[in-house]
């Protein structure tokens, strides 16, 4: 469940959520892909961006994508940044354009089907939680009543109609 978390992304921008398949599911897919080559490289820092490079080669297919991302350097009152947020603004554009030429490469519909298995398997543990609380609540009422407490009385603490509904 945490690999498969780390598999999409999802981010706020202008009132809306952008989301999609991240990084580490492109480099999971190329570890598992097989005969396939990707890179990234910093091609140009002129002070006000940073421009990251990305190449991603299926060697059996023989097909090979290219492509750029710029990111900006410079904060919304003009003043450039520090060296390392330089570095981690590299790193962030290398990886964006990683994802991009990978997910250009691998066929979409191979992505999409992965993607939705790690989102579901993500979720999964909420689901399993849920029934581990339930379970244990009962556990504990059975104990309670054990004591001489009725599940009713209990119940009507809470102000609930079911052992279902405490959690």
């Amino acid at each position: 469940p945490e690999v498969s978390e780390s598999c999409y992304y999802l981010i706020p921008r202008g009132g809306k959520n952008l989301k999609g398949p991240s990084v580490r599911l492109a480099e999971i897919i190329v570890s598992c892909w097989g005969n396939i080559h990707a890179a990234t490289r910093i091609v140009n820092n002129d002070g006000h961006t940073i421009t990251a490079e990305a190449f991603c080669w299926d060697l059996e297919k023989n097909v090979r994508i290219g492509s750029q991302v710029k990111r900006s350097i410079v904060d919304r009152y003009g003043k450039t940044f520090t060296a390392d947020m330089q570095t981690l603004t590299e790193n962030a554009a290398s990886s964006v354009a990683l994802r991009n030429v990978v997910f250009k490469v691998i066929p979409r519909a191979f992505v999409d089907h992965v993607l939705t298995q790690c989102m579901d398997l993500a979720v999964k543990p909420i689901a399993d939680t849920k029934e581990k609380i339930v379970a244990k609540g009962v556990e504990i009422i059975q104990r309670l009543e054990h004591m001489g407490v009725p599940e009713a009385n209990i119940l009507s603490f809470f102000h609930k109609d079911k052992v279902d509904d405490l959690v």
